[in-house]
């Protein structure tokens, strides 16, 4: 089973006939009330930006055995490049780092953080001011 976390006000595109994916906005999802374990495949879009401290912890719990974790958000290093080079507006800025987020990431320290949990990771890169981090759990 996958989930698939997103904070963006459209969901993304999923074909319509998986019944395995649960596709739910970080507004609708209380990671506390999903059982451990459960996920095959976990993918946020944003997700940590907005979650406590041990919001990593919390989503790694909720992977099976084997299970794949896939994290996309704003490296906040690439964003404060973008924004010093002049490529994005100060508006676009504050959009990328603020907008009722609790803190921000950068790439190297978070696919670090990944890594110190016990989980491999596969794949860690930056496309444009965006971070995509994929892992996979060593059980």
């Amino acid at each position: 089973m996958k989930l698939l976390i997103y904070s963006d006000q459209q969901p993304p595109i999923v074909p319509l006939d998986n019944n395995s994916i649960e596709v739910v906005h970080k507004d609708d999802i209380n990671i506390d009330d999903i059982p451990n374990y459960l996920y095959d495949e976990i993918e946020c879009y944003n997700y940590l930006e907005y979650t406590e401290d041990d919001g990593l912890d919390k989503l790694i719990a909720k992977m099976s055995s084997k299970a794949t974790l896939r994290l996309k958000g704003v490296d906040i290093f690439q964003a404060s490049k973008s924004f010093t080079s002049g490529n994005i507006s100060t508006s676009q800025m504050s959009e990328a780092i603020a907008k009722g987020r609790r803190r921000c990431f950068s790439v190297h320290e978070l696919a670090e953080s990944i890594s110190s949990k016990n989980l491999n990771v596969v794949f860690a890169g930056i496309s444009g001011i965006n971070y995509m981090i994929e892992a996979k759990k060593n059980d």
